[in-house]
């Protein structure tokens, strides 16, 4: 390269050999290929006289802008004014066969400091970076932890998901009403049944209506704890299947809202075809000729002589069935005529005393010659610590009817007798029945008055159970 200017090329040639000689080695850089490449010690600091940024230079930072701090960290100013520590460092990206550039999210000014901020980027340096690896601030890594997640979501059961369910319910629930729902629940969608063992992200509307379907129509064979083995169903039960599909749709709804599913598979499903008759009342009234008739039975009942006086209890105390079945002896004081079932049994959440009258103390008398003076009033036969099934009061009372009443017609008997006969004010009729209305009926009454009204409840218990007797006793 010779001119006028360069004779011979000795500028070109004189400049090539300077800038070798001169040559500055660059900085190590925060990259590698393998660990065994990677150099093994951290690079220094860079920040000002090791403190990092001083709080004016951060809060100068307009939005947007990065200000660096050394080693590849800086804070970030969002536009929204957030500060934010950042890190960047190189690692071999097998995708695109070479090496990257990669940032982390080390948190937030002013809750941590640069020190702090610094600390971590260390800790990610050398417990991670240094090693080929990515740091857990990575988005790749929290990508992968989700997805486990997901895929863990992905194996848990039916059973599992009901399960998680009734745990995060149940310290709301009557107890009698917990064991009710773990009861059915284990008995139709528990781990031996073949939709409980299914994924429940996996299973199909279709596999649910089905199974609903056979618990309605009696085709299904339930686990059944006691034989140890699944049992067929004797008979049709769409009202267990009804209420099988609340349970279970309540399950999957907490699924949704725990954010393991997107869609509810159970969601609007119908246990049974619309009719255009009228529906069965659930508690039909009982005239006294029915009553007479129920009452002349119960006193030559052969069957199990608990379910009889189990009965004759919830005729003379009018409480709910689930209320009796659970009680415990501890509740009662025989010499005071009285029963005080605690809230936490109590649908209402609310104590209810009830006055007991000269029949239902001779009854319960009767009764402590059967199960004890102590534990439950009704244990069950297999376990002593837990009380009858709840199908034993129903049970009796269809064979005894003909499945036209269940045990709380005694309640609606009673509240309909008592009103019509005008035998005692209203709020005292629903005070007996424990229900939340008050004299004047209004919002503003209900929730302030706390009135129990127990004066006027023991005289209309006693005049009821006066009444039963009158039945039986008087020629039809």
């Amino acid at each position: 390269m010779e001119s006028w200017w360069n004779p011979g090329g000795i500028l070109v040639e004189f400049w090539w050999n300077f800038k070798k000689e001169h040559a500055v080695n660059p900085s190590p850089v925060l990259s590698l290929v393998t660990p065994a490449q990677q150099s093994p010690v951290a690079p220094k600091k860079a920040g000002k006289a090791d403190g990092g940024p001083s709080k004016a230079d951060i809060e100068k930072a307009l939005p947007g802008s990065k200000l660096a701090v050394g080693n590849r960290m800086y804070l970030y100013t969002g536009l929204g004014g957030d500060r934010t520590w950042k890190w960047a460092y190189r690692l071999f990206d097998p995708a695109q066969d070479k090496e990257r550039q990669f940032e982390v999210k080390l948190g937030e000014w002013p809750a941590m400091s640069y020190k702090q901020a610094d600390a971590a980027r260390a800790k990610a340096w050398s417990d991670y970076v240094q090693k080929g690896q990515h740091p857990p601030q990575h988005r790749t890594v929290k990508a992968a932890a989700k997805a486990e997640l997901a895929k863990e979501a992905q194996a848990e059961t039916v059973w599992q998901l009901v399960e998680a369910w009734i745990k995060e319910n149940s310290p709301d629930w009557v107890p009698s009403y917990a064991l009710q729902v773990r009861t059915y629940m284990d008995r139709y969608f528990g781990p031996r049944m073949d939709i409980g063992q299914v994924p429940f992200a996996r299973v199909t509307r279709n596999e649910l209506v089905v199974h609903l379907r056979g618990i309605r129509e009696g085709t299904l064979k339930p686990w059944d704890d006691q034989a140890g083995k699944h049992v067929p169903m004797t008979r049709a039960t769409p009202a267990v299947a009804k209420i099988a599909k609340i349970w279970i749709n309540a399950a999957f709804e907490h699924a949704c809202d725990e954010g393991l599913l997107t869609v509810n598979p159970i969601a609007n499903v119908r246990t049974r075809k619309k009719k255009s008759e009228a529906q069965t009342v659930n508690s039909p009234v009982m005239n006294p000729d029915v009553l007479r008739k129920l009452l002349a039975d119960l006193r030559d009942y052969g069957g199990d002589g608990r379910a009889r006086l189990m009965l004759l209890l919830l005729a003379h105390t009018c409480v709910r069935s689930s209320e009796l079945r659970c009680a415990d002896w501890g509740e009662f004081d025989m010499a005071g005529a009285q029963w005080v079932i605690p809230a936490s049994r109590m649908k209402m959440k609310r104590l209810h005393k009830v006055p007991l009258s000269r029949q239902a103390v001779a009854l319960l008398t009767r009764l402590q010659d059967i199960s004890g003076t102590t534990g439950l009033l009704f244990p069950n036969e297999n376990n002593p610590h837990v009380p009858m099934p709840q199908s034993s009061a129903r049970e009796a009372m269809y064979r005894l009817t003909g499945k036209e009443y269940s045990p709380h017609s005694f309640r609606s008997t009673f509240s309909t007798h008592c009103n019509e006969a005008e035998w005692s004010e209203p709020h005292v009729i629903d005070a007996v029945l424990a229900h939340r209305k008050s004299k004047g009926n209004t919002t503003a009454e209900g929730s302030y008055n706390q009135a129990t009204y127990l004066t006027g409840r023991v005289a209309l218990m006693q005049r009821w159970s006066d009444y039963l007797d009158s039945l039986i006793s008087t020629p039809t």
